[in-house]
């Protein structure tokens, strides 16, 4: 289905993807003012659109299907209630993740990829894997929190990945950490933490409960740690 030249899409219930594709050309905005966005094997091609989650009930972002949701823009903007992304989705997002408005609640195993080919602005919020992509500075906001892996792509060079004031690992699994200059950390929870890539800090390394090891070498042992 093309929806075309149609500048702001109101929905009250859900929207369900089965099949086919779902082409998004000329919308400016689809609001979702209740209800959920559950994809069950279709294909959504955003365009430059922007899915607005603003109901004042508890909303998701879920479905059957495994493969990655690509979004241009998603804003959470909620009087009351949360936005969350169901477990182990992989909801990519090629423009702005905005969470003006209430609670956003990525679920266990959950990956949030910001893959703009350009430079990107990732806010704080609580994450399980997060995942950079496809070039472009991406600047971390301060008190981003990790649950999961944070995983740079290869097409994102290091030095162009800005880390806020602090970064927050607090997973109670394993966690792959990849290897950035960050300004400062904070590791808690009781899984084991690994940095994957040489890496520096620049301010302070804080530990605030949790038993878990923190790995400075990474799996093969080779890593540089300053």
């Amino acid at each position: 289905m093309s929806l075309v030249n149609v500048m702001n899409l109101n929905v009250s219930g859900d929207v369900m993807l089965t099949a086919g594709q779902f082409i998004t050309s000329g919308i400016t905005t689809i609001n979702m003012t209740g209800g959920n966005w559950i994809n069950n094997g279709g294909t959504f091609t955003p365009g430059g659109s922007t899915v607005v989650f603003s109901g004042t009930q508890n909303q998701e972002i879920a479905g059957s299907t495994n493969a990655e949701q690509l979004f241009a823009n998603i804003t959470m903007n909620k009087a009351s209630g949360s936005l969350s992304f169901a477990e182990n989705k992989k909801i990519n997002v090629a423009g702005n993740l905005s969470l003006s408005q209430g609670t956003f609640v990525p679920a266990t195993g959950t990956t949030v990829a910001f893959d703009k080919s350009g430079n990107q602005n990732v806010p704080a919020a609580d994450y399980y894997h997060l995942k950079l992509s496809k070039g472009g500075t991406k600047t971390l906001a301060d008190n981003t929190a990790v649950a999961g892996d944070l995983l740079v792509d290869n097409s994102v060079a290091a030095t162009t990945v800005v880390p806020g004031a602090r970064i927050k690992f607090n997973g109670n699994s394993a966690q792959a950490i990849a290897g950035l200059s960050f300004r400062s950390i904070e590791m808690s929870g009781n899984g084991n933490k690994s940095f994957t890539g040489n890496s520096s800090i620049n301010g302070a390394m804080t530990f605030n409960g949790g038993t878990g090891t923190v790995d400075l070498d990474g799996a093969s042992n080779d890593k540089l740690f300053t």
